[in-house]
């Protein structure tokens, strides 16, 4: 136990040297229904206040004897339990006291040990009302706190959600209570499987609804809760996602079934503590029928705004068992096919089957949210045109999100990756991709990490542009055995006219978005020949290159210079080919471009 003693105190008394009076500000009171930090304390004994690994500043070293306290508690409510996040070596106690170290014992937390992480503790105290000081004392053991926090007298009546659990009892005065009951009926329509607003929680344990820039949520204490009672989930429960910000990084939230006492389903972290952001976890459960859903914050404060279940896996092909005696399942596959050209642009939503995927709309823009291992598949898609990558209109829920391409399959051959990295607006993403696969196939668009949302794909066409140009000199042979031979000064009046045209030409056309754009290039070959090679050059002060498709990029000086690969160097007179790139920022409305 270490003690500090106030040596210097002493002696500037014992030499007789005083102060001048010094005016003391009243310190602020706390509200003990909110988190508190413990190292938001008024005086201490024997104890250091350290920095964890994670950033968290705590309460450590409090061996017995030592304390800390904190002043002008306002216990408005009243007082029935008191929560702590705490970390103990071995068995500990901390007594909690009225009115200083030496005051009243209110209650004692104990405490296991925890193996060096943070876990919560809470005991029941005797009840307090108005402001007092409260002091967490050693009594045993050696402890850190992080936080700590109180449950208001008067929900203690309430909340021992225990006997709620046995609906039996309300069930059998139905006659007596039918009231009661009507108002359960409504929520019996919840449907777990589309957004539920956490604010319409039937019964909520230190949890208290607010709002804020126009979000209205449920704020829920470490240790707190909300319940949905007599939800169905006859179509199973494959995961959880939730809309929610917290008031840490690695706070949790635990979905529980029937008790609060049963085995948590699943721990969903949520890692956003300035904006709401939506996360979700994947699991196996073999749960049914109608259920009392619990939401518990662990390991502080969640802000949830919404919550929704996916449905299980087992359920879903059940109801399709029947169907394949009719020749239905058959007709859904012609109207697979439904991208029409898939070198433009085609909606996420149009996807002929999903997984882990929902369609959303936010700011007018409808698209498909996928979670880490759910995808979007594409049936019978015509790659005729070959396949030189994939653009992806996207967005993110956390930076290097990975979208993987693959043909005729979930486990089918990758093509290549796309990495989503804008997390706040919708941005274009493109991978390149050096494959041969031509013709009818399946696109599956799997998510490896992370949740994406997409709004829009293309496909970029591959080498089999230049291909059907190979036919095109067949023609000029009939021009041959013209009788033009012995006219041939008439084509060269000719030839001026295609010098009269531009030779190699370069168009483009510019997306922008605001905060980035791609470019569409376009190379028109008018030179009225052939051409093998090709140069293109934009300036660097006009454009930020990020990303591009089907050409290769250097920097030269004061400009990019872009030029084809292998199989699109070659442009047969009057074909065009086509190239892209992607930057971030703002672009203008015009570029200097040239081409030789």
């Amino acid at each position: 136990m270490k003690r500090k003693v106030p040596v210097i105190l002493s002696m500037l008394l014992a030499a007789g040297i005083t102060a001048p009076a010094l005016t003391v500000e009243a310190a602020p009171a706390f509200n003990p229904y909110k988190t508190i930090q413990a190292e938001a304390k008024f005086g201490d004994s024997g104890v250091e206040v350290t920095t964890e690994a994670s950033g968290a500043k705590v309460v450590s070293s409090i061996d017995k004897g030592d304390y800390f306290f904190v002043k002008d508690v306002n216990f408005s409510e009243g007082l029935s339990k008191i929560a702590i996040s705490a970390k103990a070596e071995g068995p500990a106690v901390i007594e909690v006291r009225k009115g200083g170290a030496d005051g009243e014992v209110l209650g004692n937390i104990k405490l296991s040990n925890t193996n060096g992480e943070y876990k919560d503790f809470s005991a029941a105290m005797k009840n307090v009302e108005g402001k007092d000081t409260i002091a967490f004392v050693g009594a045993g053991g050696s402890v850190s706190i992080d936080y700590w926090s109180a449950v208001a007298a008067q929900t203690t009546e309430p909340q021992p959600e225990e006997p709620q659990p046995e609906e039996p009892q309300p069930e059998n005065p139905q006659p007596e209570n039918p009231q009661p009951e009507t108002p359960e009926n409504p929520t019996t329509t919840l449907n777990p499987y589309d957004t539920v607003e956490a604010e319409s929680a039937q019964d909520k344990y230190f949890a208290a609804p607010l709002s804020k820039d126009g979000v209205n949520y449920l704020s829920i204490k470490a240790n707190g809760y909300i319940v949905f009672k007599d939800v169905d989930l006859s179509k199973g429960i494959s995961g959880l996602m939730i809309t929610a910000k917290s008031d840490r990084p690695n706070t949790s939230l635990e979905l529980h079934v029937d008790s609060l006492d049963s085995e948590a389903v699943a721990s969903l972290k949520i890692a956003s503590p300035d904006e709401f952001k939506t996360n979700a976890v994947k699991f196996t459960s073999d749960i049914t029928d109608k259920h009392d859903v619990y939401l518990v914050a662990k390991t502080g404060t969640v802000n949830l705004d919404s919550w929704k279940l996916m449905p299980g896996a087992n359920v879903n092909p059940e109801p399709e068992n029947p169907d394949p005696v009719t020749p239905d399942p058959v007709d859904p596959q012609p109207e697979t096919s439904v991208v029409a050209d898939p070198y433009s642009d085609f909606q996420a939503e149009a996807a002929s089957a999903k997984d882990l995927a929902d369609v959303a709309t936010l700011d007018d823009v409808t698209y498909t949210s996928i979670k880490a291992n759910g995808y979007i598949a594409f049936k019978d898609v015509d790659l005729t045109q070959g396949i030189a990558g994939v653009m992806i209109n996207a967005k993110s829920a956390a930076p290097n999100t990975k979208v993987d391409v693959r043909v005729d399959g979930v486990d089918g051959q990758s093509l290549g990756t796309v990495k989503i990295m804008s997390m706040g607006a919708f941005k274009s993403t493109a991978v390149k991709i050096d494959s041969t696969v031509s013709g009818k196939h399946d696109l599956y668009f799997v998510v490896t990490n992370g949740v994406a949302d997409i709004d829009t794909l293309k496909v970029l066409p591959g080498k089999t542009n230049p291909d059907p140009v190979d036919p095109d000199p067949v023609t000029p042979d009939p021009v041959n055995p013209d009788p033009v031979n012995p006219d041939p000064v008439n084509p060269d009046p000719v030839n001026p006219d295609p010098v009269v045209t531009e030779g190699l030409n370069v168009r483009y056309q510019i997306n922008s978005w605001g905060t980035g754009y791609t470019v569409d290039f376009f190379v028109d070959n008018k030179s009225g020949s052939t051409t093998n090679s090709w140069t293109v050059k934009v300036r660097k002060d006009q454009v930020s290159i990020d990303d591009s498709w089907c050409v290769n990029i250097k920097e030269e000086g004061d400009y990019y210079v872009i030029t084809p690969l292998d199989w699109n160097s070659h442009i047969e007179n009057g074909k065009s080919i086509q190239f892209g790139i992607i930057g971030t920022g703002s672009i203008g409305n015009t570029l200097d471009v040239s081409v030789q």
